[in-house]
């Protein structure tokens, strides 16, 4: 999908850098929470023993390895979607200067396509040919 004009014009430059922000917070409270959990059960081994102790540090043991493929993965689509908002960011930023440079120019931008605007004379010294809008 293309977006509009007004989709462009009404970015919202935040929105993917707040879900980054969260999701590596997300991701942050998952290896506390795998952590603590670890660090309070340690001191249970040097006075549990048994089949029931080996089972719940094995269950412990599997839980902290998916614990930490879970934040791993969290922390990829917090990079991803980093770079995603880089690009939007730069894309938006690209077709925004060649909107004002086309209404620098005497042109009317809008949704409906590019026209000429009132006061344009067919040409300016700043730039005799017209600019292209999203090439």
């Amino acid at each position: 999908m293309i977006p509009s004009v007004s989709d462009v014009r009404q970015w919202n430059w935040s929105a993917l850098s707040e879900q980054v922000i969260s999701t590596e917070s997300v991701a942050t409270r998952l290896e506390d929470a795998r952590d603590s959990i670890h660090a309070s059960t340690n001191d249970l081994w040097s006075a549990w023993t048994g089949i029931a102790a080996d089972a719940a540090a094995d269950h412990l043991d599997r839980e902290r390895k998916s614990d930490t493929t879970i934040s791993y993965e969290l922390r990829e689509i917090a990079s991803a979607t980093g770079r995603a908002d880089e690009d939007l960011a730069h894309a938006a930023r690209v077709a925004l200067d060649r909107i004002a440079a086309a209404e620098r120019a005497g042109f009317t931008v809008g949704d409906g396509g590019v026209t000429a605007g009132p006061d344009f004379t067919g040409s300016t010294r700043e730039n005799p040919t017209p600019p292209r809008i999203g090439a």
